[in-house]
């Protein structure tokens, strides 16, 4: 997306990385972000590109009007659903500066993204989603993943499945999948990974070691 709110959108197949060469010296003399400022770029990836469209103007007044559509059924909706949510994501999701991203892969393998999806969270398993009439071109019960996206850079990217639809374009999202893009923990928050339990070891009765 452009500063004057003009939006392309592309399908590109993965090809290969490198983490050395023209290329890898050229990101890692960028200036610096607050990610790689870290430890620089330390992998670079190749696609081919596929498609491409755009541009296409950004309507500000229906982004609005399908964020209050989301935040109103979010409002009336009851029940917490599974605890995917933890209270800080929550609240990163009923942001209105929050950025969302909604993505569903298509019946050709590539995912068709629609950019700024008005969302708000129905406690802290649900999400009410706004696709608006592309609504009409998602199958029943697809999944969706979302990922939510501050200025600030703090990502939060969830994934689930479509469970109701609701006029004007309105969606429910059971959120079964929760993932943490940020540093310095990068990882799924939900479901919770296995806790690593200790290991404790037989004795063997073999003779003890001098010392």
């Amino acid at each position: 997306m452009s500063l004057d709110r003009r939006l392309w959108r592309g399908k590109a197949r993965w090809t290969h990385e490198r983490s050395e060469g023209d290329d890898y010296i050229l990101y890692n003399n960028q200036a610096l972000f607050r990610y790689n400022a870290y430890t620089g770029f330390y992998l670079i990836h190749y696609l081919d590109l596929v498609e491409a469209e755009g541009p296409t103007p950004l309507s500000v007044p229906r982004l609005l009007a399908g964020g209050l559509r989301a935040r109103l059924a979010a409002w009336g909706a009851a029940g917490d659903g599974a605890p995917a949510l933890k209270p800080w994501a929550r609240g990163f999701f009923a942001k209105l500066d929050v950025l969302k991203f909604a993505a569903v892969v298509g019946a050709d393998g590539f995912p068709t993204l629609f950019p700024l999806v008005p969302c708000a969270p129905e406690g802290s398993g649900r999400l009410a989603l706004h696709l608006g009439p592309a609504l009409a071109e998602v199958a029943p019960e697809a999944e969706v993943a979302v990922l939510a996206l501050s200025l600030q850079m703090e990502t939060v990217l969830v994934r689930g499945h479509l469970s109701g639809r609701r006029r004007s374009g309105l969606a429910q999202l059971e959120i079964g999948w929760v993932y943490n893009p940020m540093l310095p923990v990068v990882g799924q928050i939900y479901p919770s990974p296995a806790e690593l339990a200790p290991v404790e070891l037989e004795a063997t009765g073999g003779a003890e070691a001098p010392g």
